[in-house]
């Protein structure tokens, strides 16, 4: 799955393949099956697999490529999955 992050200006292409997930920068005309758009905030909050309320980015991409792309952000282990805040 190619995912293209378009934040602030900046963009990043994601490829997530059998041995991970690999980044780079790209151009703003990248092809990609997914599209993520977006504040930095959003862009993370939504990578990240964070299902709360606030704002997420805006997310494109034909059915199977959507799938597989919340697929891969609802497996992501944030700091906040990592951390025991009941203490």
């Amino acid at each position: 799955m190619t995912a293209r992050i378009d934040a602030e200006g900046d963009n990043l292409l994601l490829v997530s393949d059998p041995t991970g997930v690999h980044a780079s920068m790209t151009s703003a005309g990248e092809p990609a099956e997914v599209i993520v758009k977006g504040s930095s905030e959003e862009i993370f909050r939504t990578l990240s697999g964070d299902r709360t309320e606030g704002a997420h980015a805006h997310v494109t991409g034909d059915a199977d490529a959507l799938r597989r792309f919340f697929a891969l952000t609802s497996s992501a282990l944030t700091f906040d999955r990592l951390v025991d805040r009941s203490t």
